[in-house]
């Protein structure tokens, strides 16, 4: 894979950018994820014990699948359908590509 090109901003300069595009309609997707960069940049730990949660909702602990683990299933599960349509395209395109001897391109 290639390695990720990180960069590197003063929070404020963050912030300011995120106020100045929430005024235009086009730039509100953008100001949204940019507030969730001030979450990242708090330094706070974005886990939390769940033995508790289990408790109070009288959930089985290994009932529960980790977000890694479900997001490494979809993506296998995207990347074979994916695949499929690959292979199925390129057959299709295969059979129209069959030329005979004994016709003529025009």
């Amino acid at each position: 894979g290639k390695t990720a090109r990180i960069t590197r901003m003063p929070l404020n300069l963050l912030r300011t950018i995120r106020n100045i595009i929430r005024f235009f309609q086009w730039g509100w997707n953008v100001s949204d994820r940019l507030a969730f960069t001030e979450v990242l940049a708090s330094g706070k730990p974005l886990d939390a014990p769940m033995d508790e949660t289990y408790k109070a909702f009288d959930i089985d602990k290994s009932q529960i699948t980790t977000l890694e683990s479900y997001l490494q299933e979809y993506f296998n599960r995207i990347t074979k359908k994916l695949r499929e349509l690959d292979y199925q395209q390129n057959k299709g395109k295969k059979k129209k590509e069959k030329r005979t001897p004994f016709k003529q391109s025009s």
